[in-house]
């Protein structure tokens, strides 16, 4: 762990000094601009606006800032197993329903869960903004957390976890974590304490912690 440290410092003061480069040019920033616009809806969640002319698809993110850090020790890795579990199944949509609806229309749709915030994406042709709004929505206030699809979505972040000492790239990551983030840290949760944290959680965690997410005031969508 010692050697680790004093290579990553010494990589960084290794490391020469870039030039500034622009690397978004003022033009571009000023069109950026004038293509936006921002407003708030009636229960207080803010939205920005884009739209970009003669495009054929719309993208929307619907923002949640809330994720690893706002958890407490324990229950770090109950956010990664709710937003994954949350597009298997929805009021009015079951799991079948969702896969037909997404390979008819070839909708990207997903929700995940960061360290300072999660979301759940929609990504259509306009075309087929009538079907994909709907969906999103069911999947965001009203996911049915069946009890087959919520274990199948356990046990695929289990084996991910598992796995995750097997990979270099995750392990070394891991180690430079544990460095920077002690016991207590808000960011900390390695692999090893996820595992635990993971196998005690039942469907009752994941219907507290979605009414939790649910909050307008930290919501946003783009």
């Amino acid at each position: 762990m010692k050697l680790l440290t004093t290579a990553l410092l010494a990589l960084t003061f290794w490391l020469p000094t870039a030039a500034a480069v622009e690397l978004v040019s003022a033009a571009t920033i000023k069109t950026e601009k004038q293509l936006t616009q921002y407003f708030e809806l009636k229960n207080g969640i803010k939205v920005v606006y884009r739209k970009v002319p003669n495009s054929d698809i719309i993208n929307v993110m619907v923002a949640f800032h809330r994720g690893i850090k706002d958890l407490r020790p324990g229950r770090k890795s109950l956010g990664r197993w709710m937003w994954a579990s949350m597009s298997q199944g929805a009021k009015g949509y079951p799991k079948e329903k969702i896969f037909e609806i997404q390979e008819k229309y070839a909708l990207e749709m997903g929700c995940s869960g960061g360290i300072e915030f999660s979301s759940c994406t929609l990504g259509t042709l306009n075309d087929y903004w009538s079907t994909g709004l709907p969906l999103l929505a069911a999947v965001i206030k009203d996911p049915a957390f069946e009890k087959d699809d919520i274990k199948l979505t356990k046990d695929r972040l289990t084996a991910e976890l598992k796995a995750a000492p097997s990979d270099p790239g995750r392990y070394i990551n891991e180690l430079v974590n544990d460095v920077f983030y002690p016991q207590g840290h808000p960011y900390r949760n390695t692999s090893k304490e996820a595992l635990e944290e993971v196998a005690s959680f039942n469907r009752a965690d994941l219907v507290f912690e979605h009414k939790k997410s649910l909050n307008a005031s930290a919501m946003q969508i783009v």
